[in-house]
């Protein structure tokens, strides 16, 4: 029977320049540093029966980085580690994670994309955010989703043209517990092309996507007004009037 124990423990990861960059609150590079990535503990002991162990709360910073050249951010607030098997850090224990959970918490994580890598060409650069997120055995728990960098920008988060057809994506999260999809919000829009609708109508339709746990997912496109169509090039000769169209599919 083995056991260590050390007191005090604070560990620091420096990244090399070429990697990461860290950056100040503007998203401007701050020469002459380098990214750290930071453990801190009160104290660790090791166990050859129940493993390691941190008697008091362990957390991780990171400092604020853009990702080499290409001008991608990452940061993340609010970590925390768990290697005990014995018992959990209190966010694993109220998501349902029985004691032996192994993993990281991070209460809020961001992906930046490159100022260049706009939407569209007067919008906002999006970012991947997560938030509560817990990983490690027992799965991956949180909410993940896609958000304008620029708080209060709501111009559409993704948006793309096919022909005359236009497609752009508003909302999008999914949270997840143990593995499992528990809610989430995809919302968008669909622009049809003038041929194919009435005289005055806009030709948008609100989508809307939501995914249910068991595979399955809803699809539903609406119109509240209703959308007038036309099916002939010059002529509205016939018109079908929609107000709302569901479908639910089913993933293998």
């Amino acid at each position: 029977h083995i056991k260590i124990k050390t007191t005090d423990l604070t560990l620091a990861l420096e990244f090399p320049r070429k990697w990461l960059k860290p950056i100040d609150e503007n998203g401007k590079v701050i020469e002459g540093e380098a990214s750290q990535l930071r453990f801190t503990a009160g104290s660790l002991s090791f166990d050859s029966e129940n493993g390691l162990n941190f008697a008091q709360q362990s957390n991780l910073s990171f400092t604020k980085s853009q990702i080499a050249n290409p001008g991608f951010t990452l940061s993340f607030e609010n970590a925390k580690i768990d290697f005990s098997r014995s018992e959990n850090i209190s966010e694993a224990t109220a998501a349902g994670y029985p004691p032996d959970f192994v993993g990281v918490y991070v209460g809020e994580a961001e992906i930046g994309l490159p100022p260049k890598l706009k939407i569209k060409k007067d919008g906002a650069t999006a970012k991947i955010v997560g938030r509560d997120m817990l990983i490690g055995t027992g799965g991956i728990s949180g909410t993940i989703g896609l958000e304008a960098k620029e708080e209060g920008y709501d111009s559409p988060l993704l948006h793309c043209t096919f022909g005359n057809w236009e497609l752009a994506l508003d909302s999008f999260s999914v949270t997840f517990l143990q593995n499992s999809i528990t809610q989430s919000d995809i919302r968008g829009h669909l622009t049809l092309p003038d041929n194919l609708v009435g005289e005055g109508d806009s030709g948008v339709i609100d989508i809307t996507i939501n995914i249910l746990g068991n595979g399955e997912f809803d699809i539903t496109a609406s119109k509240p007004e209703g959308l007038t169509l036309k099916f002939l090039k010059d002529y509205t000769f016939f018109t079908l009037t929609v107000k709302k169209l569901s479908m639910k599919l089913l993933i293998l």
